[in-house]
C-alpha cells in the first residue's frame, strides 16, 4: 500500500507533464500544406518480362519497365524500373521506379497487382524534387496508355 501511495503523485505528475507537453506541441505545429499535383500521361513501352527458372512464371521473374511521360501530347521524361514476381498465387510484383523529368528525378515503390490502379509511394527525388515525399497514382487506360497523378509534399509551388 505504501508503494501505491508513493507511486500515485509520481504518476499524476508524469501525467501532466505529458499532457502540457502534447498540448503546446500541438498548437505549435504548423498546417500542412495541400500536396502540389503533377499529372503526367504514359505510353507504355514493350516492358519486357525475364523468366528466371523454372519455366513460364514463377517467383523471381522479372518485369522491366521503361515508359514515356508526355504533357499536352509532348514527351517531357520517361520511366525506367523493374518488378520482381513474389508471390504467383495473388499475382503480386514488388517495383521500383525512377521518374525522369526535365527538372529532376523521383523515385518510388509499390506492389503491383492485377487491378489497373497503382498506388507508388514516393521514396526520393533529386533537383526541385530532392525533399519531396507522398504518392503517385498510376491508372492504366489500356496496355498502350495510362496517366499518373503526383501528389508531392514538400515540392514547389510551380511544377
Amino acid at each position: 500500500m505504501r508503494k501505491l501511495r508513493t507511486l500515485l503523485p509520481v504518476a499524476a505528475a508524469l501525467a501532466a507533464v505529458a499532457g502540457l507537453t502534447g498540448s503546446s506541441v500541438a498548437a505549435a505545429a504548423p498546417a500542412a500544406a495541400a500536396p502540389a499535383r503533377l499529372r503526367l500521361d504514359i505510353t507504355f513501352g514493350a516492358d519486357p518480362r525475364i523468366d528466371i527458372a523454372p519455366p513460364g512464371p514463377s517467383v523471381g521473374d522479372l518485369h522491366v519497365l521503361d515508359d514515356l511521360l508526355l504533357k499536352g501530347g509532348r514527351q517531357v521524361g520517361h520511366t525506367g524500373g523493374a518488378c520482381t514476381l513474389t508471390n504467383l498465387a495473388r499475382p503480386e510484383e514488388a517495383c521500383t521506379i525512377t521518374y525522369s523529368l526535365p527538372r529532376g528525378i523521383i523515385t518510388g515503390q509499390w506492389l503491383n497487382t492485377p487491378p489497373p490502379h497503382k498506388v507508388v509511394a514516393i521514396t526520393g527525388g533529386t533537383g526541385i524534387y530532392r525533399n519531396v515525399r507522398g504518392e503517385a497514382h498510376v491508372v492504366e487506360f489500356s496496355s498502350e496508355r495510362g496517366a499518373v497523378t503526383f501528389l508531392l509534399i514538400g515540392a514547389p509551388a510551380s511544377l
